[in-house]
């Protein structure tokens, strides 16, 4: 009896229903504040957002959310095959750490749902504070580029990028920005029912050209291709329902606007003269491992040889790294230890890990949101697109940040599809 009182008056005074949506809002700030700095805080962060999602108040919402579309179950079933993997590998704790960091595939699509996004109070809040802390650190990059331009610059000829977070993950970090300013197009261009102030409108537009100029600065190759998705493919749908002849100019503009980028801005400049160099050595036939664009190719050779021998069930997560390092020495023994790579394509490494069929878990989870219905359905579409595109190149689901951005972004659009009336804030 005492033990029901104690429950009821802990959710009456202490865990209430505004405390949980306030607890929910923090949540979000904080993986943003951990991706930037404090990379503990991103593991705290989900973890309590997990738990906060279980009020019960929220449970029956969270779980009616889970449910609502396959996404949550792809989620689910990815995690599960490198689970699985486990019965095969022999090195466990490589497969322990590559499990692990699947572990938020199975909980957050249901964590999500929990979140008070509906409500413009609360969205305005994660979505003001996550573009202050992504801000901040872009002009703190700025200014770290301004204090020694030209090391900086001469560096991008070598492929090294000017300082960005405390992890120094600019691929991450540029992708975030550019998954930022469709939130800001969304705030800005959508019509909502939010009524934004003034003040808040200028504050999105400010982030989006920020966000978009400092890209280009920071010219990493997936983050302004993921811009270049954002805008164009957004642009183009909103022209083409006015007019379809503004649609065709813009096709034609963008290139005009590639050249003036390359002319004007130097560390994108210097960034395309690197990637015709790759270019020119491969067409040589001169694999050079110490070329990023070349190192990925490599990774891909070694990768394929492997997959072919074990098609079915793969290697196993946890044998990963072994099988890739000594097909390394096999194919290509004058790369050193400190340049063997892991398959930089999320899917051939998910195809090495865990075989052909159980990769199909991932080819279901990155596909689905194209086929989910739902209001403002675009979004969701080109956050995909941005999503695709940055697996093609990285296997961003195998780091603890490339999680993050792929879970958030993705989620944050699925959990958006019904935005209340002013009468309802």
């Amino acid at each position: 009896m005492a033990t029901a009182l104690s429950e009821h008056f802990f959710m009456q005074r202490v865990w209430t229903k505004q405390t949980q949506q306030w607890i929910a809002t923090l949540c979000c700030i904080a993986l943003f504040a951990g991706f930037i700095a404090a990379r503990a805080l991103v593991s705290i962060g989900m973890i309590v957002m997990v738990a906060n999602a279980l009020h019960p108040s929220v449970l029956k919402e969270a779980w009616a959310g889970w449910r609502r579309n396959a996404y949550g179950l792809f989620c689910l079933l990815f995690f599960c095959s490198y689970l699985i993997s486990g019965l095969w590998s022999s090195n466990m704790e490589d497969w322990q750490n590559f499990t692990t960091m699947k572990l938020p595939f199975a909980l957050l699509p249901f964590a999500f749902a929990s979140i008070p996004f509906r409500q413009k109070k609360f969205l305005l809040i994660i979505c003001v504070s996550i573009g202050i802390i992504l801000g901040a650190a872009v002009l703190y990059s700025i200014s770290s580029f301004l204090l020694n331009s030209e090391q900086y610059i001469d560096g991008y000829a070598v492929s090294h990028t000017i300082p960005t977070t405390v992890y120094g993950d600019h691929i991450r970090f540029s992708q975030s920005l550019a998954m930022y300013v469709l939130i800001c197009f969304y705030f800005l261009f959508e019509k909502n029912n939010l009524q934004l102030h003034r003040g808040w409108r200028l504050f999105f537009s400010l982030l989006a050209l920020l966000f978009a100029g400092y890209l280009h600065l920071l010219a990493a190759k997936t983050g302004l291709l993921c811009l270049y998705i954002v805008c164009g493919v957004y642009a183009l749908v909103k022209l083409y329902r006015i007019r379809k002849l503004y649609a065709a100019a813009l096709l034609i503009a963008f290139p005009v606007f590639l050249y003036l980028a390359y002319v004007s801005v130097p560390t994108f400049q210097k960034k395309i003269n690197y990637v015709q160099e790759e270019i020119a050595l491969v067409k040589e036939g001169k694999g050079d491992y110490n070329y990023s664009d070349i190192g990925r190719l490599i990774s891909y050779r070694v990768c394929a040889t492997n997959i072919a021998e074990n098609p079915v069930w793969g290697v196993g997560a946890g044998d990963l790294r072994d099988v890739m390092a000594e097909g390394y020495r096999k194919q290509y023994p004058s790369v050193p230890e400190a340049n063997i790579l892991i398959p930089h394509n999320q899917y051939l490494f998910t195809i090495l890990a865990v075989g052909l069929l159980l990769s199909l878990s991932l080819v279901a989870m990155t596909l689905s949101p194209l086929f989910i219905r739902m209001q403002r359905r675009v979004f969701l579409i080109i956050t995909t697109l941005c999503m695709l595109s940055a697996l093609m190149v990285e296997a961003s689901l195998e780091v603890q940040f490339g999680v993050l951005i792929y879970l958030f972004f993705t989620l944050f659009w699925l959990n958006l599809r019904d935005i209340p009336s002013p009468s309802k804030n």
